[in-house]
């Protein structure tokens, strides 16, 4: 059925709080929406922003939801847009998402901790993925990166130890998931930001970035090879099924917490050629039996074994 807007055309952004909610412009089919208008004289668009709800109203949700690409209020159609931030923070009981084509933006915190969460689609128009956006949601098996995609925030995947295929489309200009590695990649840096249980590493990334491989618990094993030069803050924190690690002597810098509370890592190999490690960098790791710093690291942060008993 075709669905006709009124002109010019009105946007509205997806907001559906599981948490308490404190103002929405309306409601419709059990979920929340809010709309703003910003007229720009030259093309007539409309854009919408998040508020927060009213106290004396929640809503909760579980199971399967499909987010309309119109809907209708007060004899009007609306356009969805964008998730919001904090959309379905804690839907803990939420196992899958179908989003419209017409959304361009996911929102902060959008899916955070929705731990049931196991299959969402990014439609091809979606430009941003916010900080945190799915974060926790550890029943997610896969995600494909559509070709329209141009910005993931920091931590986007951390914590969906889940995940056994990640891919990015092959037109994508900003990310790739080259040799079928199972991650994200920032094609410009070479830098890898999002990486699962299933990685492979390949052997033209610089840099593993911060988060990367954040609270992935099922990451049972690595290999980092020569091309990286840098391992970056809170790259493996949390990976407690991680038993050794080679760092081989093109890596230059550990970051901060990098290995931190990694339960099982009971020898990591540090090769010549290392700098500096972090602070923190291998704190909590309670299994660790040993380690030998080579001549070459000039810099150790504090708190770097706290903790290895």
């Amino acid at each position: 059925m075709k669905h006709l807007l009124p002109t010019p055309w009105l946007t509205c952004l997806l907001l559906f709080v599981c948490q308490t909610l404190s103002a929405y412009d309306f409601s419709s089919s059990g979920l929340y929406y809010n709309i703003t208008s910003n007229n720009d004289s030259y093309t007539y668009t409309y854009t919408v922003e998040v508020t927060t709800g009213d106290d004396n109203s929640s809503n909760y949700i579980s199971g399967d939801v499909t987010i309309p690409e119109i809907v209708t209020y007060s004899g009007h159609n609306y356009r969805v847009t964008r998730i919001g931030d904090d959309a379905f923070h804690n839907c803990d009981g939420l196992t899958s998402v179908s989003i419209p084509s017409s959304v361009t933006s996911i929102g902060y915190y959008a899916f955070y901790g929705c731990y049931s969460l196991n299959y969402i689609n990014i439609p091809s128009n979606v430009k941003s993925i916010n900080d945190e956006a799915f974060r926790y949601c550890r029943s997610l098996t896969s995600i494909n990166i559509p070709n329209s995609v141009t910005n993931i925030g920091s931590s986007a995947f951390a914590g969906c130890d889940g995940l056994t295929t990640i891919s990015v489309d092959s037109e994508n200009k900003q990310y790739d998931s080259r040799d079928n590695c199972n991650a994200i990649i920032r094609t410009a840096t070479n830098e890898l930001i999002v990486g699962c249980k299933n990685t492979t590493i390949p052997s033209r990334v610089t840099s593993i970035g911060n988060y990367a491989f954040y609270d992935c618990n099922s990451l049972l094993s690595i290999d980092i090879p020569n091309s990286v030069k840098s391992i970056g803050d809170y790259a493996f924190y949390n990976c407690y099924c991680l038993t050794s690690v080679h760092i081989p002597s093109s890596v230059k810098r550990i970051g901060d917490y990098a290995f931190y509370q990694c339960l099982s890592l009971t020898s990591v190999d540090i090769s010549e050629g290392v700098t500096s490690i972090g602070n923190g960098a291998f704190a909590s790791c309670y299994d660790f039996m040993n380690i030998t710093i080579p001549n070459s690291v000039t810099s150790i942060g504090g708190n770097v074994f706290y903790g290895c008993i």
